[in-house]
Formats: C-alpha cells, sequence, structure tokens
C-alpha cells in the first residue's frame, strides 16, 4: 500500500463525490420541481445522449494531448461553472439548455480520469482496486452530507457540486503526467478497437444490463420517496450502495483472475435482475436502502472489469479513447434508452411493472451472453 501515490486517492475520493451529487441528487430535485416523469426521463437522458458527442471528442482530444491531465484539468473547471446555471430557472427548455452546456463537460471527466489512473498504475503493476475504494469513500461520505445538507432544500446541491468540482480540478495539479500517446505518425482509428471481438461481446452484455441501470438511475430514488423515504434515507441507501462495492474492489483481481472476465460479469448481469425483482415487489423505503447492498456486486463489477480490461488489452495510443468508447455505449447510449422510455412506461404503467420488465430484459441478455460463452467454449475445445 506504500507504494500507491497519495494523491490519486484524494481525486477518486473528490470524483466519486461528484458521482453521487449529480446520480441521486439531481433526479430528485427534478422531482421536487414537480415536473413530470416524462419530462424527468428526457432531461436525465440529455446526458447520454450529449455523452454520443462528447465521449468520442474528449477521448481523441486526451490521446491526441501531450499531456491527458490536461484534458480532464478542463473538464473539471468547467463543470464547476456550469452546475451554477440550473437553480436560475426552473422552465422546462432552460434545463434543457443547461443539462446540455453542463453534461458536455461532466459526461467525460471520470472516464478520462480512470484512463490517466490505469496507465499511470500498470506501467508499475499497481491494483486499481484500492485507488477505486477510496472513490466507494467520497461516494458514501458525499451521500450522507448531501442528504442532511440538502434536506428541505435540494438546490444547495449545485454549490456543493461546484465546491467539490474545484478541488477535484485542483487535486489534478498534484497527478503525474500521463502522456497522449496518440503522436501524428502514430494515428490509429478508433474502428481498431473493434476488432477486439471478446472485449466487443462483453460491451454488449454490458450495454444491455445498463438499459436497466438507466431507468434506475433515475427512478429509483424517486421511487423510494413516493414509499415515504426521505433525503436522508436517500443519503443512506445510497452510502450502502457504494461502501458494498468495497468487498469486491479489494478482491476484484483474484475474482477476475479466477473465474475470467465473461463470468464475472454474467454473475452480475444475474444479480442485477434479482436486484430488479426485489425493487418491483418490495414496498418499505428502508428496505429498498437496505437492497442497495446489492450495487457492490452489480454496477461496480462491470464499471470496473471493462475499464481494466481496456487498460490492459487496448492499444496505448487508444485508451482513452477505448474508455469513453465504452462509456458512450455501456454508460451513454445504454442510458437514454433506460432513462427516456424508462421515464414513459413509469408514467404510464407504475415504477413496480418498469422493474419488472428490467428484470425480464436482464435475465434474456444473461441466457443469451451464456449461450455464446458456451458456444465459444465448444469452438476452442474442437479446434
Amino acid at each position: 500500500m506504500k507504494k500507491y501515490p497519495f494523491q490519486f486517492f484524494t481525486l477518486y475520493f473528490f470524483v466519486y463525490m461528484l458521482n453521487v451529487i449529480y446520480s441521486t441528487f439531481f433526479p430528485v430535485y427534478l422531482d421536487e420541481l414537480k415536473i413530470p416523469s416524462e419530462q424527468i426521463g428526457v432531461l436525465l437522458s440529455i446526458g447520454p445522449f450529449v455523452g454520443i458527442f462528447a465521449q468520442p471528442f474528449w477521448g481523441l482530444v486526451s490521446d491526441r494531448a501531450k499531456y491527458k491531465n490536461t484534458a480532464v484539468m478542463i473538464m473539471f473547471v468547467f463543470s464547476a461553472i456550469t452546475v451554477l446555471l440550473f437553480p436560475i430557472s426552473n422552465r422546462f427548455i432552460y434545463l434543457i439548455g443547461c443539462f446540455v452546456v453542463f453534461m458536455f463537460f461532466r459526461t467525460s471527466a471520470p472516464v478520462i480520469t480512470d484512463a490517466v489512473t490505469l496507465e499511470y498504475l500498470n506501467e508499475r503493476n499497481l491494483s486499481f482496486g484500492p485507488v477505486r475504494i477510496a472513490g466507494s469513500i467520497g461516494y458514501s461520505t458525499m451521500a450522507i452530507l448531501a442528504g442532511v445538507l440538502s434536506k428541505g432544500n435540494t438546490s444547495g446541491i449545485f454549490i456543493l457540486y461546484s465546491i467539490v468540482s474545484g478541488l477535484a480540478f485542483f487535486n489534478m495539479f498534484l497527478i503525474p503526467k500521463v502522456e497522449g500517446h496518440m503522436k501524428k505518425d502514430k494515428k490509429q482509428p478508433i474502428t481498431v478497437l473493434f476488432k477486439y471481438k471478446r472485449l466487443m461481446k462483453m460491451i454488449l452484455f454490458a450495454f444491455i444490463i445498463q438499459i436497466t441501470m438507466g431507468y434506475y438511475y433515475s427512478f429509483a430514488y424517486i421511487h423510494i420517496r413516493n414509499l415515504g423515504g426521505n433525503n436522508a434515507l436517500i443519503g443512506v441507501a445510497t452510502m450502502i450502495a457504494s461502501l458494498s462495492g468495497i468487498p469486491f474492489l479489494w478482491f476484484a483481481k483474484k475474482i477476475i483472475d479466477k473465474f475470467g472476465p465473461e463470468n464475472t460479469l454474467l454473475w452480475a448481469g444475474i444479480i442485477t435482475g434479482l436486484r430488479w425483482l426485489l425493487f418491483a415487489v418490495v414496498k418499505a423505503p428502508w428496505a429498498l436502502a437496505i437492497l442497495q447492498v446489492l450495487h457492490g456486486m452489480t454496477f461496480i463489477v462491470f464499471s470496473y472489469t471493462l475499464s481494466v480490461i481496456i487498460s490492459l488489452r487496448v492499444p496505448a495510443e487508444l485508451k482513452a479513447t477505448g474508455q469513453t468508447l465504452n462509456a458512450l455505449l455501456v454508460f451513454g447510449i445504454s442510458s437514454i434508452i433506460g432513462s427516456g422510455i424508462g421515464g414513459f412506461l413509469d408514467a404510464r404503467y407504475g415504477t413496480s411493472q418498469v422493474f419488472l420488465l428490467n428484470l425480464a430484459l436482464a435475465m434474456a441478455a444473461c441466457i443469451l451472453f451464456y449461450i455464446g460463452l458456451r458456444k465459444e467454449k465448444r469452438n476452442i475445445s474442437t479446434e
């Protein structure tokens, strides 16, 4: 542990503080404005939609820059500025504009941070898990802090976000510089990434599972509020979700080495389906908060496993681009589908019914992924 640069721990502490403010309390803020579910779904799908253009842009900028760190710093500082635009008006059209501008800078900051960190750690044969645990601690800390501070006044989250984003910006001055490797004589097209068929199959599977997660992130905490929970309980639920990932992160390398990345993702997909079943039938808000312990066996497994596999298998010239492509497909377009379509379904059929639909989708994806793995294994054994 002594070998780990301390500045990476503080960086991830701040980055995941930002993640919890956005993913947990932005939807709650919109709900407090009495915005209909359909419009909340549209607003929260804007970020992933903007990511379709922003992710490749920042990925290429980072790979072609002298240092990837510079791109991350730009994203942090402009996120800190643009987030302050939100409380000015609650008009739907105005909020659309705010999300477009803000998410252009926010959406790729955690992704390029991963690219910088993983490249630095891999070159020194250091595990990403302990650093990522610092993110979980930051996430859970902010979950409680934001839950308490926003009690009765959720609009305060924007000032909080701006402050933490500023801290992340200044932390970047302490991070060792990581070069962008795509020089003029070493440029590679993004299509090179699609030659990694095993990686693409894992990304496709994760893409389908993350459609269900897209709905969860937009409406799960609204669901808890509608059942009688408050911002403090939401903060506790979010803290449980974050801390639940620490056991996997600590043993992640051993787990992936023993079972392989595909089987690790398959089990995470199965547990995801179980999670949606429980969210559909459990009606007590405190019980749903406790069920957040399953988050540590679902989302974090997909996020960590794919990030590490991309960093290890993708050429140096395309590492940042590979991470942003993963974020675009798995955490971007999938979220547009999950949040956008989920919002319309939620308004018409109710939250419990949509979670049951998510259960069916997750299980179908797991079955198809398993069949693909079996077929691939048979083909290898016959060769």
